[in-house]
């Protein structure tokens, strides 16, 4: 049972931190949102879009942020990137664990388990503001260096409205992991006697 809810867990995790690995250190999504927010679609737009890539590459150690960047963006963005790299690590230690855990019988209850749980997190999305604002940021620092004004780039290319999107593409994303894992899991037969028991009660 316990290497079951850790196995659970960690796939749960793991499904959640691939789609958003994807918005962090690819531009892509960035340059789509852009392209539909009208604060970073104006005169600028060729500006923002470059600036959604110096971010990417920044979070991927790859480059320092370029000039147009406010000082108080900087530290900012340099105490999320230090958050980012610890996320990093504990995914590497959470697969290792999993190599150890899983078992793949285990896949096709803890993906359905995760295919129903997942949707709830679209929960968080008509209390956006309050969540961000009042718990994350309050959670996650401990000063007012998040907040960002005309000044500065953030405000054009990372508004509100840009995270409820990342929060969509996130669920989405891990919800389409979750399908191909529950796909294969019943092609190859891990199904475990504990999800047949569960299907037939049905």
């Amino acid at each position: 049972m316990f290497r079951r809810l850790l196995s659970g867990a960690i796939i749960f995790f793991l499904s959640i931190y691939l789609p958003m690995a994807s918005f962090i250190y690819w531009p892509g999504w960035g340059k789509l949102h852009c392209g539909i927010n009208e604060r970073c679609n104006n005169p600028q737009y060729q500006q923002h879009l470059t600036a959604i890539e110096d971010l990417a590459a920044y979070f991927r150690h790859q480059q320092n942020l370029g000039a147009g960047w406010s000082a108080k963006e900087r530290l900012h963005l340099a105490e999320v990137r230090v958050i980012y790299d610890r996320l990093f690590i504990l995914v590497v230690i959470m697969i290792l664990l999993l190599t150890v855990s899983l078992r793949p019988k285990m896949l096709f209850g803890i993906a359905k388990a995760n295919i129903i749980i997942l949707p709830l997190l679209f929960l968080i999305l008509p209390f956006f503001s309050v969540f961000w604002d009042d718990i994350f940021h309050t959670l996650m620092f401990d000063n007012l260096l998040w907040k960002n004004n005309k000044q500065d780039i953030s405000y054009y290319i990372t508004p509100k409205s840009y995270f409820k999107y990342v929060i969509g593409g996130i669920v989405v994303g891990a919800l389409f992991l979750n399908a191909i894992l529950l796909g294969l899991a019943k092609s190859r037969g891990w199904v475990d006697r504990l999800s047949l028991d569960s299907d037939a009660t049905k």
